[in-house]
């Protein structure tokens, strides 16, 4: 079975903040906080951009908890002309070992309709500003082997792959054969 088709979970990491893209949004989008009720949003967003992992009800509530200012700082999306949100991206933070203190890239999506259009790129570029501007100085994000859009995206933004153990590297290996990413596993091995 192909490591697309597996799905693995992988880890990316940022060492530093330094040199962040800039943010360049085309009109007519934009980019706005977190709002109460944006819960059915990004619901909706997710519903039909992720297809590997299951969206509930439930699950933004699970992932974010309930302290709307918290949220407000943290939480972009992406609107169309329409005012109707297109895509979401978390300025989140590390809860537990190794990454207490770390940054986090959370939940990042663009609906299908937009995707290709190089939208993602600013709504990551503002996530890691914000997290920046939070005195973060490392950041780190989930995403899965299947994701290579995504995977090309953060590889463009400085982020490399996170190496713990032999099963990390071959999973790595096997991406970087797709994709065309050369690295040296010894460098990047926690």
């Amino acid at each position: 079975m192909s490591i697309l088709a597996q799905n693995v979970s992988i880890t990316m990491v940022r060492r530093h903040l330094h040199d962040l893209p800039g943010l360049i949004l085309p009109a007519p989008y934009r980019l706005r906080g977190y709002r109460p009720g944006d819960e059915q949003a990004w619901y909706d967003l997710h519903l039909t951009a992720d297809h590997y992992n299951l969206i509930t009800p439930e699950l933004f509530q699970q992932q974010f908890g309930d302290d709307a200012q918290f949220l407000a700082d943290r939480q972009f999306y992406l609107v169309a002309e329409s005012d109707q949100a297109i895509g979401t991206g978390t300025a989140w933070l590390g809860q537990r070992e190794p990454w207490l203190g770390w940054g986090r890239v959370h939940w990042l999506a663009i609906t299908p309709e937009y995707q290709g259009r190089k939208l993602s790129e600013p709504l990551l570029a503002a996530v890691l500003q914000r997290l920046r501007d939070l005195k973060y100085t490392q950041v780190y994000l989930t995403t899965s082997s299947a994701r290579l859009p995504a995977i090309n995206l953060y590889l463009k933004f400085g982020f490399e792959p996170y190496i713990l153990g032999q099963g990390d590297l071959k999973t790595w290996l096997k991406i970087g054969r797709i994709i065309g990413l050369s690295f040296r596993p010894e460098t990047k091995t926690e």
